[in-house]
């Protein structure tokens, strides 16, 4: 069943992203800001994305329990 992910999960993916973007501007190695900056763009990206097209938080392809729990693991990025 495909809904709307909610705005609050797509502010905190767009924090990230930002979050990201202070990094690269504050960084002085050209490899990590590259890094930061497309790990922000990728961000943006799948914000869009998801704010705009229906989510399906278990689709048919996640029928293997240990991928879903691999892929619904938490995860902290921390800038």
């Amino acid at each position: 069943m495909a809904h709307r992910i909610p705005a609050e999960q797509l502010r905190e993916i767009l924090a990230v992203a930002r979050k990201l973007r202070t990094s690269a501007q504050e960084e002085m190695d050209e490899d990590y800001v590259d890094l930061f900056l497309r790990a922000a763009l990728a961000l943006e990206d799948r914000a869009r994305q998801l704010a705009f097209h229906p989510y399906d938080p278990n689709p048919p392809e996640l029928e293997d329990e240990e991928m879903r729990k691999v892929l619904h693991k938490p995860v902290n990025i921390v800038c």
